[in-house]
């Protein structure tokens, strides 16, 4: 383990992904929760563990708040554990981020918005590769359009450091996380 991730350890923090579809959440989520040894919370894994979403199929609302549910129940435990989490969402609105910082709060526990910057021709340009390699759960039109209409940007307030994809994942947690 590198010096800068020992010394990561020890500061507990919940980390909140944001961003749009096929912005790369993900894989600076799993690259973070190895640098800090923090548990990890996919949303798209607990879905998989459910058997939902495969092979395209809509998930319902109710199916979408049992997941969440799970997730927030997953987040609780670890910090009743004094563990810090990496959470793996687009978390696109504040009310969402809300509601996952307001869990870190009853633990006292610091929390950090991890927003995953890339452009819509982008993300765009990604799903339409994912359609054809199938290498992650598809993302259905009308919900690629739902978080791209209502992504609210997250604000100062909200302790947020942004990724640009500018720099390499190691390397830009390195700089912000050591």
């Amino acid at each position: 383990m590198l010096t800068w991730e020992i010394a990561k350890v020890k500061q507990l923090c919940l980390y909140i992904l944001c961003g749009l579809p096929f912005a790369g959440k993900s894989s600076l989520a799993r690259a973070l929760a190895k640098a800090v040894s923090a548990a990890y919370v996919e949303l798209d894994a607990i879905n998989s563990e459910r058997g939902l979403g495969l092979d395209g199929k809509r998930i319902s609302a109710a199916d979408w708040d049992e997941t969440y549910r799970i997730a927030y129940q997953r987040i609780d435990g670890f910090l009743r554990e004094a563990r810090s989490v990496v959470y793996d969402s687009a978390s696109f609105t504040r009310a969402q981020r809300d509601v996952v910082r307001a869990i870190a709060e009853r633990y006292g526990t610091p929390s950090k918005v991890v927003c995953v910057e890339a452009p819509e021709n982008t993300v765009r340009a990604r799903l339409v590769q994912n359609r054809k390699t199938r290498l992650r759960y598809d993302v259905r039109d009308d919900d690629f359009a739902h978080v791209l209409d209502n992504f609210q940007p997250p604000e100062d307030d909200e302790h947020v450091v942004c990724y640009d994809q500018t720099v390499p994942i190691g390397e830009w947690i390195k700089r912000n996380f050591a």
